[in-house]
């Protein structure tokens, strides 16, 4: 099928029954996650063309491109509807995302970003959306940080200001506005084993709801601005709802709606205030992340081998030094926010560069430390980031930095780690001579994902039990839900 044929095959069906058809196809993707021998975040199906049978697999990631290509090439004003078998529509819809794709040659964008380059964000974006559980855990994060912990004062009002600018309600009001969209959306969906989704079915009693209409309509985005978005796919994950002429609001991918319930409210922060360059929440949010970091080593029993390095009057220290069974860690916390489009196939350089230069500068500023403190036994240097959107082991390769005993980390592993002391004594010990074990970590090519499916670690499972935040905080705010 050539390329006006293509095109004309997709005019059959309008936009809207297109949209709505993927959305539910991106549901039936989320709820096979927790089926046995699936892969996460993938659909697979077999045809049969008389003489041979093909088996295919589509990816939860590709919805966005479909939906990109459909809106930007199509024309709203259709009235034929027509029935077209899920996989032969499902088949077409690929080729006819592939026949639009300006840069579909993988080696053209080797050629455009580097070949390292684009392997990281390919495997970035497939990872945001087959290591979802993610995204749980991350909401019951924000709410700790944000609401329930001792120093969420510290950087409440900036985030109320937002809020209020935004939306016209506080950040507790904010946030059980998302929940409800969360569960709205997720209502007909097997979830994860995480949470009850029956918890959140709940009717608003003395609640303004038109809160959430703000909500969706800041998350929202027509079809003429989606043709002239210059972020292409990347405007549905910050614009997970579409508009149609009539005014109605479709959701693209329930992929969309769950990522903007984990990751939007520190996202949403992030994104504002650097684009208005005030440094403003970056420097209470990067106090607050440090004061997380080191309470999930207290709270989990590691409060007598973890402390706080002074800063240092002429050069910038790293934030903590680890030191228990002869071994030394030295750990760099950085809470700087990668853009969206620096985690992709098609990676904005600027912005993966800037990331790159954070990385190599708590590298730096580990070296220097062990330099001026003189420390000649072997140390293990961690950087951590707060955002778990990236490879790590190909970060580490792309960041240029050529040091054996030097990792990336971000602060789902940490989390795991500090509950594994807590949980499995001897593999948490285990884990700590791995990481030490410098032919084994080349062989795990410094990433933590590997070495957590190589040792058989739980991997975030942080936020359960008495630290799931999520039904306390609902129900805190919400007495009354029936």
């Amino acid at each position: 099928m050539n390329n006006e044929q293509l095109i004309a095959y997709v005019k059959k069906v309008p936009t809207n029954q297109d949209l709505e058809w993927l959305f539910e196809f991106s549901k039936t993707i989320f709820k096979d996650y927790n089926k046995p021998n699936k892969m996460n975040g993938i659909y697979e199906f077999d045809t049969f063309n008389g003489i041979l049978k093909m088996h295919h697999m589509v990816g939860a990631w590709n919805i966005n491109y479909i939906i990109y290509y459909l809106i930007k090439y199509s024309n709203d004003e259709r009235a034929l509807k027509t029935k077209i078998p899920l996989t032969e529509y499902m088949l077409f819809l690929l080729a006819y995302f592939q026949s639009h794709d300006d840069d579909n040659d993988v080696m053209s964008k080797y050629d455009k970003y580097g070949a390292m380059e684009v392997l990281e964000g390919i495997g970035n974006e497939q990872f945001k959306f087959q290591l979802r559980y993610n995204y749980f855990n991350d909401i019951n994060r924000l709410i700790y940080l944000f609401v329930k912990s001792n120093y969420s004062s510290t950087i409440s009002n900036t985030i109320n200001t937002l809020t209020q600018n935004l939306f016209s309600c506080d950040i507790k009001e904010f946030l059980l506005g998302i929940a409800y969209i969360f569960a709205e959306y997720l209502k007909d969906a097997v979830f994860d084993k995480f949470i009850d989704i029956d918890s959140f079915k709940f009717r608003y009693v003395g609640f303004d709801t038109a809160i959430i209409n703000r909500i969706i309509e800041y998350y929202s985005i027509s079809y003429l601005d989606v043709r002239k978005s210059l972020d292409n796919q990347l405007v549905f994950y910050n614009k997970p709802f579409i508009k149609n002429k009539k005014g109605n609001t479709i959701c693209s991918s329930i992929y969309n709606v769950y990522f903007l319930f984990g990751d939007s409210l520190y996202r949403l922060i992030a994104e504002y205030y650097r684009d208005k360059k005030d440094d403003t929440f970056f420097s209470k949010f990067g106090n607050v992340f440090e004061k997380y970091f080191r309470d999930l080593f207290i709270d989990n029993g590691l409060k007598r081998y973890i402390k706080k390095i002074e800063e240092d009057s002429i050069n910038e220290s790293p934030d903590f030094i680890l030191e228990m069974n002869n071994k030394t860690i030295i750990f760099e916390c950085k809470s700087i926010v990668s853009r969206i489009a620096s985690t992709q196939r098609d990676p904005n350089m600027r912005d993966l560069l800037h990331f790159y230069s954070h990385i190599q500068k708590g590298h730096n500023q580990i070296n220097s430390y062990i330099k001026n403190n003189r420390i000649e036994k072997q140390v293990l240097k961690v950087v951590v980031e707060y955002t778990h959107e990236r490879d790590e082991g190909l970060l580490k390769t792309n960041s240029k930095i050529n040091d054996e005993n030097f990792i990336i980390m971000n602060i789902v592993h940490i989390e795991s780690i500090c509950l594994l002391y807590k949980n499995d004594i001897s593999t948490f010990n285990n884990l700590i001579d791995k990481l030490f074990d410098t032919k084994y970590l080349k062989s795990m090519s410094y990433s933590m994902l590997k070495i957590f499916i190589d040792l058989k670690i739980p991997f975030n499972h942080y936020y359960q039990d008495d630290k799931n935040y999520i039904i306390d905080f609902v129900k805190s705010l919400m007495p009354n839900i029936t």
